[in-house]
């Protein structure tokens, strides 16, 4: 005879269950909530905008990195004197891992280390944390099954658990049409963690009757679906991924993984692994320019300071698809190709903390043609104060007005048709920084984040990049006008 349990939030599995909300909404009784989400893609604006319009959202959340105690901790001061019952996760592990540290602590009585595994007392949390609901937007990490947050500790250089079996959802709802099109780098580093998940507990030492019977047939379909997704886009292939990474979730919920995550969770902190590829950051004060190369690099987790002229030599000299190597000293940086070498010194000093600068809690988006935007633009700058180059920005539904004026009483106004609906609000910025970011985005599509007039703009693609494009995005401080 069998005997086995399995726990697990209440799950609606089904493609395009996201598509209606309200009723899913309207039985888990929430009324205030705060949304964390992940990219603004334009899969995760509609649901947040059908959420909206359904029930009253106080706050957004932007993720971007794995959840760290830094940003936790600064996420729960932003929570201080608001009023909220619950929180909805739209995103991949790192949205979801970080919703569930904070419907837990939000209500919890010491500071967060009192509950973290490891690093700190592991207390069980006294408090019943915030229901939250789960909308996986990837196939890979099975996070909305699981009762623990993974949470970074950069001064420990290891990553740890908030861990209770109250921090399960209220609800998951794992609909595969969000991982449609995902591009394929992704697609195989998610789908090969939800064949790890399935795997290690099949193999774990507490495995069951229950999880067998439901990682066994997973695992083939699964690497199956992959590798037909190396080659082609199917729908059924995206289902059986997001079914493999919700079941694998379940099942390490149950009967726990293996030393592969046991060593996983030092070292992905300790070198970068988790990421494992290179950034480049420059700022001057008044903007900010981001970029996450599209390769893994084989590299320790370090950062230094290239002074803006071996900057300048070493872009004039990067042409072409040739492989680049990098060698970093104490105090120099070195890169070698097949055509050249260069050395350059490097700056001696701290650079700014670059991942408070990025706007994280936008609520206003503009979605709008790279092409027509810049050459509204170009056109307006000309009769802009030649010292300060400012233009105004007018936002109303679906159209942005910008307008620029001199000392001589000259003005110029364009009105270019966007994606925008929300509050009306004027902001000001220095054209030269927007014409600039404009000439360097490659997609004709290109979205502009914004919370109020006296907040920095957040630019990037509207879409998420291919397999061959980094990450870029760019962050332009208003002026007043």
């Amino acid at each position: 005879m069998f005997t086995s349990s399995l726990r697990a939030p209440p799950i609606e599995f089904q493609r395009g269950i996201c598509q209606d909300l309200a009723p899913i909404l309207a039985s888990c009784q929430l009324k205030r909530v705060v949304i964390v989400h992940g990219t603004l893609r334009t899969r995760v604006q509609s649901v947040i905008e059908q959420i909206r319009q359904t029930i009253d959202v106080v706050a957004q959340i932007e993720v971007h990195d794995e959840p760290s105690l830094p940003a936790l901790e600064r996420h729960l001061q932003g929570f201080q004197g608001l009023i909220v019952d619950g929180l909805i996760a739209i995103g991949g592990g790192s949205v979801l891992d970080m919703t569930k540290a904070l419907a837990g602590l939000i209500p919890a009585k010491h500071p967060v280390m009192t509950y973290l595994e490891v690093v700190g007392d592991g207390r069980a949390l006294e408090q019943q944390p915030l229901p939250w609901i789960a909308i996986p937007t990837t196939a890979g990490t099975g996070s909305e099954m699981t009762k623990n947050a993974v949470i970074d500790i950069p001064d420990a250089q290891r990553k740890v658990s908030l861990r209770d079996s109250k921090l399960l959802p209220a609800i998951a709802l794992v609909d595969p049409a969000f991982t449609d099109d995902t591009p394929k780098a992704v697609t195989l580093a998610c789908g090969l963690d939800a064949v790890t998940q399935c795997i290690e507990p099949y193999l774990s030492n507490k495995r069951s009757f229950l999880t067998d019977s439901l990682v066994e047939p997973v695992i083939p379909r699964a690497l199956q679906a992959l590798h037909r997704l190396m080659s082609q886009e199917t729908s059924e292939d995206r289902d059986t991924l997001a079914y493999t990474s919700m079941i694998g979730g379940v099942a390490l919920a149950n009967s726990g993984l293996g030393v592969v995550h046991g060593f996983a969770g030092p070292l992905g902190s300790m070198t970068g692994a988790g990421g494992g590829r290179l950034r480049v950051v420059a700022t001057d004060g008044h903007r900010l320019a981001l970029a996450t190369g599209p390769d893994r690099v084989e590299a320790a987790d370090t950062g230094v300071i290239i002074p803006r002229k071996g900057v300048l030599e070493l872009s004039r000299l990067l042409e072409g698809d040739a492989p680049l190597e990098l060698t970093i000293g104490s105090n120099h940086i070195r890169a070698t190709n097949e055509q050249f070498t260069f050395t350059s010194k490097l700056v001696d000093g701290k650079f700014p903390d670059y991942e408070r600068v990025i706007p994280k809690n936008a609520d206003k988006s503009v979605v709008g043609d790279r092409a027509e935007l810049k050459q509204a633009f170009t056109r307006t700058a000309i009769l802009s104060n030649e010292k300060y180059r400012g233009v105004r920005l007018k936002l109303s539904d679906n159209n942005l007005d910008i307008t620029a004026n001199n000392p001589e009483q000259e003005q110029a106004e364009e009105v270019v048709a966007v994606d925008y609906t929300g509050a009306e609000l004027e902001i000001g910025f220095n054209v030269s920084y927007l014409l600039d970011v404009l000439s360097v985005l490659s997609q004709s599509q290109v979205k502009l984040s914004l919370s109020d007039e006296a907040s920095s703009a957040l630019l990037e693609h509207a879409e998420p990049p291919s397999d061959q494009e980094p990450e870029r995005l760019y962050v332009v401080m208003p002026m007043r006008l």
